[in-house]
This record gives structure tokens, C-alpha cells and sequence, in this order.
């Protein structure tokens, strides 16, 4: 009776690591899934032409993944509406901000970050 508790014991220790790899499988996969996800949002607020609006949306979706709000429906939507952004602002091209017309960014040291 003795021998056969242990090995129920030794049973139950490896389904609860093997549980235990399952969850953080499947949290690494969330997790590649969302940097994939942040790339593509990086990718598209750069190319937005309004130096404003590229840099509030780059900073806002740092700032989203910094706090792992990792909703992926939520992400999609923004990736949808950065997307359509980026368009109408392709067919209207604004004018170069004070900050891009003089070059601030770069004599500051910070890489440029528009597609043009």
C-alpha cells in the first residue's frame, strides 16, 4: 500500500510540472505573439507623415506594452486605425512641423523615424 502512494505521489509531482510547462509555453506564445504585434505597430507609426501624430502614437504604444495591457483584440483595432491614419495622411500630406524642418531630432541625436 506504502509503494503504491509514492508512486501516486511521484505521478502527481510530474503532471504538475508538466502543467506547469504547458502554462509557460503557452505564455511564451502570447508573448511572441504580442511582440509581433508591437513591431507591427511600430512599423506603422512610422509611417505616419505628421511628425505629432507619429510620436504621440509611437509613445502611447511604448507605453501600452510597458504596462502589458496584452488584449489582442484591442492591439488589432489599433493596428486597423493606425493603418487607415496612415493612409488618409498619404493622400493629404501635411506640412513639416517646426521640429522636422529644422532638423531637431537629429541634431539631438535621435534617429529619424518617418519612412519618407
Amino acid at each position: 500500500m506504502l509503494n503504491l502512494s509514492i508512486k501516486y505521489f511521484y505521478f502527481s509531482r510530474i503532471c504538475v510540472y508538466f502543467e506547469s510547462l504547458v502554462t509557460n509555453f503557452n505564455n511564451i506564445l502570447i508573448e511572441m505573439e504580442a511582440l509581433k504585434h508591437y513591431r507591427k505597430i511600430m512599423k506603422t507609426c512610422r509611417k505616419l507623415k505628421d511628425y505629432n501624430y507619429r510620436e504621440y502614437f509611437l509613445r502611447i504604444s511604448r507605453d501600452n506594452f510597458r504596462e502589458k495591457s496584452l488584449d489582442l483584440s484591442k492591439i488589432q483595432k489599433n493596428i486597423e486605425m493606425l493603418e487607415r491614419q496612415a493612409a488618409v495622411q498619404s493622400l493629404y500630406p501635411p506640412q513639416n512641423s517646426i521640429i522636422e524642418t529644422l532638423n531637431i531630432p537629429q541634431k539631438l541625436g535621435i534617429r529619424n523615424r518617418s519612412i519618407n
